[in-house]
């Protein structure tokens, strides 16, 4: 690469190439997102744990695996059980009750790629979409209507013509707030997409 003399890699479409982008644009000195940064925004539980540290906005959560005895588990259902390291909803269940929680877990972690996964809560209200950009700050936010339990994998692919997608109603100065911590928080350059639930104006 350095021999063709590449002065820059990028990725569209697809939040899988962020990896080997970065990694690659690191190793040649190219302007990027941090390999540290980079772990944090396409890993849930590193993610969580971040923003659990400087008490940002985030549903609780537990990390899974193989190993891990499921019946000692306290969970208060309904519960979210997805991969930690898939994009674009990916492998994600939601469970009213016990029953069908290894199935679940089972399912999550054949999805992800270090076959790992996050039992967390379920957080119900309107799905809220804003998005970063690099010397322009925070915009939006946008409201999204699936008519849908969730905005999920299928939703955002073979049914994205009945996703209703508008400009959502208020200033919301708080969220945009928001946003510019978590951006400083992950160390995100350049962009990046944030989702979030609102509910009675709580996030």
């Amino acid at each position: 690469c350095k021999i063709i003399g590449i002065c820059g890699i990028c990725t569209i479409a697809s939040d899988l190439g962020i990896i080997t982008s970065n990694y690659v644009a690191n190793a040649m000195g190219l302007v990027s997102n941090s390999w540290e940064a980079t772990e944090k925004s396409t890993n849930k539980h590193l993610m969580r744990e971040a923003f659990e540290r400087c008490g940002d906005p985030s549903p609780r959560s537990i990390p899974v695996d193989g190993e891990t005895d499921l019946s000692s588990l306290r969970l208060d259902y309904p519960i979210i059980v997805k991969p930690t390291d898939r994009s674009g909803s990916r492998g994600i269940f939601k469970l009213e009750k016990p029953e069908g929680l290894e199935e679940a877990v089972k399912a999550a972690l054949d999805a992800g790629f270090e076959k790992k996964a996050l039992i967390e809560e379920f957080v119900e209200g309107v799905d809220i979409s804003m998005v970063y950009v690099e010397g322009l700050g925070a915009m939006g936010p946008c409201e999204i209507d699936c008519n849908a339990l969730f905005y999920d994998y299928e939703m955002k692919t073979v049914k994205d013509s009945t996703v209703d997608i508008t400009p959502a109603k208020g200033q919301y100065q708080d969220l945009k707030e928001i946003v510019m911590k978590i951006i400083k928080r992950l160390d995100i350059k350049g962009y990046a997409k944030l989702d979030f639930r609102i509910k009675n104006n709580e996030y």
